[in-house]
């Protein structure tokens, strides 16, 4: 059992938090574990539960963002502005290491990046970007899809005949009582 300090007593009164109250929250933070659902059925199934968030699924670059990237990318070094030449090392390591994906956030960010470098630098031809909107719309279709092909079932269970037969049966049979 914890001991509290006597100003945390104090603070319960005040907030007007019972001992009834405390209990529940110890009974919760000693049980916490238990209700942690998706790891429970994990493993019940046997599974490795991947903790990825929705905001880490990679997606594949935006073409305008790609033609933009490469375009700046061949730019000599220095003439990116020293705090966007800090994340170039970054985005480079993450398009290589996940083929090229990167999740929206960090598509967002790199678009900003490119609009940023473009306007320190006027010696370089401006890009024509689309609007962040119209970026944002094809990153959450695709990444809606790639969370539609990952967690869809895929498996067909086929019923054995002698089910469906037995089902057919049941449905005939229960037709027929309504009807009379």
């Amino acid at each position: 059992m914890a001991v509290f300090d006597p100003c945390f007593f104090k603070l319960c009164e005040k907030s007007g938090i019972s001992d009834w109250d405390l209990t529940q929250l110890k009974f919760i933070s000693e049980n916490a574990k238990a209700f942690d659902l998706g790891h429970t059925i994990g493993n019940f199934r046997g599974e490795q539960q991947s903790q990825e968030s929705i905001s880490e699924i990679r997606v594949p670059l935006h073409p305008s963002i790609q033609k933009a990237w490469s375009r700046l990318e061949t730019l000599d070094s220095s003439k990116w502005h020293s705090s966007i030449r800090q994340e170039n090392e970054r985005i480079r390591q993450n398009l290589q290491d996940f083929g090229g994906k990167l999740s929206i956030a960090e598509q967002r960010e790199l678009y900003f990046q490119i609009l940023a470098q473009e306007r320190l630098d006027s010696s370089t031809e401006q890009i024509k970007m689309p609007l962040l909107k119209e970026i944002m719309k094809d990153l959450l279709s695709w990444r809606h899809e790639t969370i539609s092909n990952r967690y869809t079932p895929k498996e067909h269970i086929p019923m054995t005949q002698e089910k469906t037969a037995s089902r057919n049966s049941t449905n005939s049979r229960n037709k027929a009582e309504t009807s009379l």
